[in-house]
C-alpha cells in the first residue's frame, strides 16, 4: 500500500477542479474537486532538525573547553532548542542562532559541520 503524499505535509491541499476567488469553503457546481487538510503533531523535517540540534547539542557540550565563546554557544543551543519546540519555527531565528552559534564556534570543525548539515534543512 503506497502512503498518502500529503502525509506529514501541513495546510490545505487542492486538487482538481476549479476554485475562484478566496472562499475555500466552496467549489464550482459539477466539478471534480478535493481539499485535504493536514494539522497535527511534528513533521518529519521538524523531527530531523530536533534529533540534529540534539546532536549539536552533545557536541557543545563534548567540545566546550575549545570553543572560542562556550557560553554564547550554550545559549544558542538552548535558544535553539525552544525555537523548534515551538508549533512553527521561524526560519529566519534558526538562522540568527545559528550564525551566532557558528561565530561561537571558532574553528571547532564538528560543530560547524553540524550547524552546516542543519541549515542544509531550511
Amino acid at each position: 500500500m503506497s502512503e498518502d503524499p500529503s502525509r506529514h505535509r501541513e495546510g490545505v491541499h487542492f486538487t482538481g477542479g476549479q476554485q475562484h476567488g478566496i472562499n475555500f469553503g466552496t467549489a464550482e457546481s459539477g466539478s471534480h474537486f478535493g481539499a485535504t487538510y493536514n494539522y497535527g503533531g511534528p513533521t518529519t523535517q521538524q523531527e530531523e532538525l530536533r534529533a540534529l540540534i540534539g546532536e549539536l547539542s552533545t557536541l557543545v557540550t563534548r567540545y566546550r573547553a575549545h570553543l572560542a565563546d562556550p557560553q554564547t554557544a550554550a545559549d544558542a543551543v538552548e535558544a535553539l532548542q525552544e525555537e523548534t519546540e515551538s508549533e512553527q519555527p521561524s526560519p529566519r531565528r534558526l538562522s540568527l542562532f545559528l550564525n551566532s552559534l557558528t561565530m561561537a564556534a571558532g574553528s571547532v570543525t564538528a560543530v560547524t559541520d553540524a550547524i552546516t548539515k542543519i541549515k542544509g534543512l531550511f
